[in-house]
């Protein structure tokens, strides 16, 4: 599922995407969803990790505009990937300092829009997902969007985007451990193991991940810990 918000605050901009959408994934066997928003705040409130965001770069008679917007949704989970659109093609380099993935000119045009489609797609498809098992059931997790595992006695949970309540699993906290990219996680106590992605700030006995958890690293692993997250930045700037 291919999670996607169209956050415009003009009615016809938002159909236009909305039917771009439909035509790019008409003959495409993918199942995706779509949301559609007028302004950022209602967006951001909206407490749901997307995958992929159409952001407007002005706004009318609001304060907010799209760079505000984007830098906000990053903070709060980096792995939405952002295409921008305005009819002014003059502030395209502003959307390059919040990562935006791609610039769109309306109206849009679509073998630009299916482009822009296309390579995002196949860097959603290459992501890995983390395979566990809930109430009985088998689940895929993104990995760009877990913030951190939890050892809870034989089993573990799971914490991934804004959500509160992390997932539940049935799996052992190792046999999670052992299945995940082990660039991406480090182990920082007997208890956690963190996505260095979503590492905000850290001091010399604690990290603080984007979601505002703070978790303890254990003192034999906080050389290791600097080690992996000053590679792991510099390889990911």
């Amino acid at each position: 599922m291919v999670r996607i918000a169209v956050c415009d605050d003009n009615a016809h901009a938002r159909q236009d995407v909305l039917r771009q959408l439909a035509d790019y994934f008409a003959d495409k066997n993918v199942e995706y969803s779509v949301e559609k928003y007028a302004d950022g705040k209602a967006l951001l409130s909206s407490e749901i990790h997307y995958d992929l965001v159409f952001m407007d770069y002005e706004f009318e008679g609001s304060s907010e505009n799209g760079i505000k917007i984007s830098e906000e949704l990053h903070r709060l989970s980096r792995n939405t990937t952002i295409i921008f659109l305005s009819a002014y093609t003059d502030i395209v380099y502003d959307t390059f300092r919040v990562g935006a993935f791609r610039f769109l000119i309306k109206p849009l045009d679509t073998d630009r829009f299916s482009e822009a489609m296309e390579s995002f797609m196949a860097r959603f498809g290459s992501e890995r997902f983390l395979c566990v098992h809930v109430d009985g059931a088998t689940e895929y997790i993104r990995e760009g969007d877990i913030f951190c595992i939890e050892a809870s006695g034989r089993n573990c949970r799971v914490y991934i985007n804004r959500d509160n309540d992390p997932i539940g699993c049935s799996d052992s906290f190792k046999e999670v451990g052992a299945r995940l990219d082990g660039i991406l996680f480090f182990r920082c106590q007997r208890s956690f193991i963190i996505n260095l992605a979503h590492v905000r700030m850290y001091k010399y006995s604690y990290v603080v991940l984007d979601n505002g958890k703070t978790i303890q690293i254990s003192r034999d692993k906080y050389k290791q810990f600097v080690k992996r997250y000053t590679v792991f930045t510099l390889e990911n700037v």
